[in-house]
């Protein structure tokens, strides 16, 4: 339990309930405002074992932003391709695991506690958190402006009560916060319990640095290496299957016996889990806001479970802060859950779809069906690839409504320059801060009035005529026109011959200013 109290007296900012990595990736974008916050966390330290196991690009561009992808990388490792395969060995889809336009390899596992290890230092750094390990969340209500809490310390059960404007329920699939709110489930239709075992291997060299998907009508399985000749094996149990059978007969060591092939292997953990896909119809209650597993779960076939979770903390904690420092309108909260919701559902349905594409594929290998008839071109394109911001998020969301264009919701790509002196990133000028971006000077494309109120907003004005390309995806990007980019590095507007980045920057100060 780590308690600094320095802030009991009072109220808080932010409350944050439940501090795994989503929770704690919300602290370490929060402290860049210099807000007061608190996090409860039910256990009485970070995590020790390891549950997520891999993320995409985007989050790992954003460690990279946070400054700590150094003191990470070495927890990392990439596969050199993720693949559909038959039980007999056959490869029927393999993508080479290659960097995308964030500048990252569009899927890589990791170590999850090194990751929670990683973010908590960087806390302890900053020094401006009170964190309550061992402690639970076990009633809330509204105050006035204020959300009153109660904690119980869940060695002693003592009770303790804390105030905060804001309150973030990271506080896992089974969370109390939701259910207390009573905020339903969207259920969309899978359910499945699977046997999960984390594996080390004697020799490590033996593996293949693989995510693989295995099409087997018997038993769908997947198989993931990890760092440090570790091995992540998932079994999906049948139906009417028992898991308790299944570990009293030793059936689990069969199953990992076939995969292995032989090899020597220590077995370090292995748990039973039921994987859904459902999505909370809500995700903000006036000043209570819902994130992570508390607000979406989904199976593990596009490995987005994590990811999506922290994606959440990305969109809404620059949303929240500003509001806090008087900067911006307060309705642009509800952009939260606009922007959110669909691209959550976009990703449940894709791994759903990627399982009913495994299901197929695995009953032609049975009934020896042409692949061309058992898997329609619909279902392929549906089940691979992170889908980007729907039309009705952008439409509704914290977008450029002047200026249609494909652009617009994406994350800017991650660019390096060289000048006179060093070489530097994008990402080292945007430090989550909105920007303009422009081969020309942004003060000579704006009148006074709008750059002085851009500066009074932090906004960074970057000129890239002062730079050199070292790769070329935004200097093809700026031959549309001038950007603006939000903090979360996702594109807001392009300007065109029509619409000036004058009156792109009329509709954003209009929408964010009171």
């Amino acid at each position: 339990m780590e308690i600094k109290l320095n802030q009991l007296e009072d109220s808080y900012d932010i409350v944050i309930a439940g501090f795994g990595p989503v929770g704690q990736l919300c602290s370490n974008l929060l402290n860049k405002y210099g807000l007061s916050i608190a996090a409860i966390e039910s256990s009485p330290d970070i995590c020790s074992y390891p549950r997520v196991t891999s993320m995409d690009d985007e989050i790992q561009r954003i460690i990279s932003s946070l400054g700590l992808w150094d003191g990470f990388s070495d927890n990392v490792s990439v596969p050199d391709f993720a693949d559909l395969i038959f039980p007999n060995g056959k490869v029927l889809l393999r993508a080479p695991v290659t960097s995308t336009s964030n500048g990252f390899p569009f899927v890589s596992t990791f170590n999850h506690p090194e990751l929670e290890r990683l973010l908590k230092k960087n806390l302890n750094s900053i020094n401006r958190e009170d964190i309550f390990y061992g402690h639970q969340v076990i009633n809330f209500k509204e105050d006035g402006e204020l959300i009153d809490l109660s904690i119980k310390n869940l060695q002693d059960n003592k009770l303790l009560r804390l105030k905060t404007k804001y309150l973030f329920a990271c506080d896992g699939s089974e969370s109390f916060i939701r259910s207390k709110l009573k905020i339903d489930l969207i259920d969309l239709k899978y359910n499945k319990e699977w046997l999960v075992v984390d594996i080390k291997l004697e020799d490590s060299h033996l593996t293949e640095k693989v995510a693989r998907y295995i099409c087997d009508p018997e038993r769908p399985t997947i198989f993931t290496t990890l760092m440090g000749g570790r091995v992540r094996l998932e079994f999906q149990l049948l139906a009417g299957e028992n898991n308790k059978e299944i570990i009293s007969e030793n059936k689990h060591t069969k199953f990992i016996s076939q995969l292995l092939d032989g090899k020597e292997y220590q077995i370090e953990r292995f748990y039973f889990y039921r994987y859904r896909g459902n999505c909370a119809n809500e995700l903000r209650r006036k000043n209570i806001f819902i994130l992570g597993d508390a607000a979406h779960q989904m199976p593990p076939f596009a490995g987005q479970g994590l990811s999506s979770g922290l994606r959440d903390a990305v969109n809404l904690c620059w949303k929240l802060a500003s509001v806090i420092k008087n900067q911006f309108n307060k309705d642009i909260l509800d952009t939260y859950e606009t922007e959110r919701i669909e691209e959550v559902k976009n990703s449940i349905s894709s791994s759903i779809a990627l399982g009913k594409l495994i299901d197929s594929l695995s009953l032609a290998f049975k009934d020896n069906t042409p692949l061309d008839e058992a898997i329609p071109p619909e279902a392929r394109e549906q089940a691979y690839g992170k889908k980007s911001l729907t039309k009705q998020s952008i439409s509704r969301g914290l977008f450029s409504s002047l200026v249609k264009d494909n652009n617009i919701g994406k994350v800017v790509p991650m660019t390096h320059f060289s000048n006179e002196v060093d070489n530097i990133s994008i990402d080292d000028l945007l430090d989550f801060r909105f920007a303009v971006i422009s081969s020309k000077d942004p003060k000579d494309l704006l009148n006074e009035e709008s750059f002085i109120l851009l500066k009074k907003l932090n906004v960074v004005f970057i000129n890239v005529s002062k730079y050199k390309f070292l790769n070329s995806k935004l200097e093809e990007l700026l031959e549309i026109g001038d950007i603006i980019v939000r903090p979360d590095k996702i594109i807001y507007g392009i300007s065109s011959n029509e619409i000036t980045l004058q009156n792109l920057v009329d509709e954003l100060l209009n929408r964010l200013i009171k």
